[in-house]
């Protein structure tokens, strides 16, 4: 499971499983930066 499952807008805002992980994925993505970026 994602971290993003403990997000309340995760669990709450958001019902669908592919709107979900979508939207975790989005928070990750802007949370931890590609190691590219070094």
């Amino acid at each position: 499971m994602p971290r993003c499952f403990n997000s309340l807008r995760c669990v709450i805002g958001i019902r669908s499983e592919e709107s979900w992980l979508a939207w975790c994925d989005e928070v990750i993505t802007m949370l931890i930066p590609p190691d590219s970026d070094q």
